[in-house]
């Protein structure tokens, strides 16, 4: 998966928001939150042009930038990617801190109650760790919560 900078996911938002518009488009919507120049964004989108993230298409005069890949697959191989780079066994404890700092709707608990009576079914006595020898203390705490 491509890596993005910070300034990339503010367009990123933007396009898959919009789907498809100017760069014009883009560079009104980001200078309401930030200081950049137009050249400043162009950059950007040509970054994530050569990225493959984004595709362009030529309209009149004007380029219509789109984005090539879909949010929510990105979102969630990116989130997969970050959880390789940590040992399983901290991955539930990594994720309810997550959740008592997130804001949530009735709805979202249900979900979430609803995934977690699935899960209890394939439930296992203890998280394997996954890391190599060496990267994490697993051998010498019981959990690491």
């Amino acid at each position: 998966m491509q890596t993005i900078s910070e300034a990339e996911w503010e367009v990123m938002r933007v396009i898959w928001a919009r789907k498809q518009l100017k760069s014009s488009d883009i560079i009104d919507i980001l200078q309401e939150k930030f200081q950049w120049s137009p050249s400043t964004i162009k950059t950007l989108l040509g970054r994530l042009v050569d990225k493959k993230l984004v595709g362009t298409q030529k309209s009149g005069r004007a380029f219509l930038y789109e984005s090539l890949v879909n949010e929510k697959d990105y979102q969630e191989k990116l989130i997969q990617d970050g959880l390789n780079h940590i040992c399983q066994r901290k991955h539930a404890s990594l994720l309810l801190k997550i959740l008592k700092a997130m804001p949530m709707t009735k709805q979202d608990i249900a979900d979430f109650q609803e995934l977690l009576r699935e899960k209890e079914v394939s439930t296992v006595g203890k998280v394997p760790c996954n890391c190599i020898p060496g990267q994490c203390r697993c051998d010498k705490e019981e959990s690491h919560r």
